[in-house]
């Protein structure tokens, strides 16, 4: 009876873990979907990277702007270059500042 209860409740926990991994994934994969999107209107002559000189920052709307406005400073006073994993790295930290 003991070992039953010991069982179930590892295979519970097993599977909370497992639930949690794809949760953890489908929530990866939504913010790369975003990062890529918002990349994509900021990378306005469609080069595959976001320039200071090439950077249609006004597209989005005031909230994401301002979320990303960081970066955005930075790029346009650094005259700096970015590709998408750059992006997508300075992003992640952003976010973890935010939202974690």
């Amino acid at each position: 009876m003991r070992d039953d209860i010991l069982n179930e409740t590892i295979k519970l926990q097993s599977e909370m873990i497992h639930t949690g991994n794809i949760t953890d994934n489908i929530f990866s994969k939504l913010k790369e979907l975003s990062f890529r999107k918002i990349f994509n209107i900021l990378d306005s002559d469609e080069d595959g990277v976001i320039s200071s000189f090439n950077i249609d920052y006004k597209s989005l709307n005031n909230q994401i702007y301002q979320i990303f406005k960081p970066i955005i400073d930075e790029l346009i006073s650094e005259e700096e270059n970015l590709n998408f994993e750059e992006f997508t790295f300075a992003s992640e930290k952003i976010f973890n500042v935010k939202y974690k």
